[in-house]
């Protein structure tokens, strides 16, 4: 079987793609996503500087996933009839997320301050509130941002400017 390396080029291009998205989503944020887009993308951009492509490119794709669930009112997805098998199937994956996401924040090696993991255990928690208020596709978008929020915080220690540390 061949392995496949990841290409810093790709990752690069990835950056640019998601950069490019937030810049059309920002500017309908407001209150903590706009805060945490805005930090997450700022962080995205020094990584790019240090040539941590990958990890400035996973970081964009979760301020996506925040931009996008801050901006999830119901619209066609409403429209969909909510049936069990489709409750089932979504339920699955918010669990599934949600699960991969506590478990790289039990990491031992992650840091226990910092932006990554603050936004991490907000973004966390504002999955399980929208979940629970039925709001699944709010609910998916921040599950798969605090999957790779998590997933980021647990592969490696970001070096964070002093003004993002809380």
């Amino acid at each position: 079987m061949k392995l496949t390396r990841r290409r810093s080029i790709d990752d690069l291009r990835r950056a640019y793609e998601h950069l490019a998205r937030i810049d059309i989503l920002e500017g309908a944020l407001y209150g903590p996503a706009f805060c945490d887009v805005s930090a997450l993308a700022a962080l995205a951009l020094n990584e790019l500087k240090a040539g941590r492509t990958r990890d400035a490119a996973d970081l964009l794709c979760a301020a996506e996933h925040i931009s996008f669930a801050a901006q999830t009112p119901g619209g066609y997805a409403s429209a969909i009839g909510i049936s069990d098998e489709l409750r089932s199937a979504i339920h699955a994956e918010f669990e599934n997320l949600v699960r991969r996401a506590g478990l790289s924040r039990q990491s031992p090696s992650i840091a226990r301050y910092g932006l990554v993991p603050e936004v991490c255990a907000r973004t966390l928690q504002m999955a399980q509130d929208a979940y629970t208020e039925e709001l699944f596709g709010r609910a998916l978008e921040l599950a798969r941002a605090a999957d790779l929020l998590a997933e980021i915080a647990a592969r490696t220690a970001i070096t964070e400017p002093e003004s993002f540390a809380s």
